[in-house]
């Protein structure tokens, strides 16, 4: 059995779910969280696969090949990317400091990777390799 919720006016289908799709295909959660392959969606949008195929994907098809901004975080505050190696427990992120100034990062206890400072124009870097004794 398919699912199609359609527009009032005859078009393309609004959303369609098809026969044959794996349980918690979608599902949105009453405090608006919405999940695909979770019936518990733990952020807003949350994506869960089994299958090594977990994807994001943003495309634009317009004609003009002018630059474009695909992706905005948007927070009162800083706004920031992490990425986690669930089987290694280790991290890194990228983002904003809240003052103006851009990170490049790793796990707790490892060197900050890169800072760009905004107004100095200079990029810090911490010293490679091991600490003085």
């Amino acid at each position: 059995v398919s699912y199609t919720i359609k527009h009032a006016t005859p078009a393309a289908p609004a959303i369609t779910i098809a026969s044959g799709a794996p349980s918690a295909s979608l599902s949105i959660l009453a405090n608006g969280n919405v999940g695909t392959g979770t019936p518990f969606p733990q952020a807003s949008f949350h994506v869960v696969r089994g299958d090594g195929s977990a994807q994001l994907r943003v495309e634009e098809r317009a004609v003009g090949t002018q630059a474009r901004n695909l992706v905005r975080l948007v927070n009162r505050g800083a706004s920031t990317f992490r990425f986690d190696n669930t089987a290694t427990g280790q991290f890194w992120g990228f983002g904003g400091l809240g003052s103006g100034n851009f990170f490049i990062g790793s796990s707790p206890g490892q060197p900050l990777a890169l800072q760009l400072t905004q107004g100095e124009h200079s990029a810090h870097t911490p010293r490679w390799g091991p600490a003085a004794s």
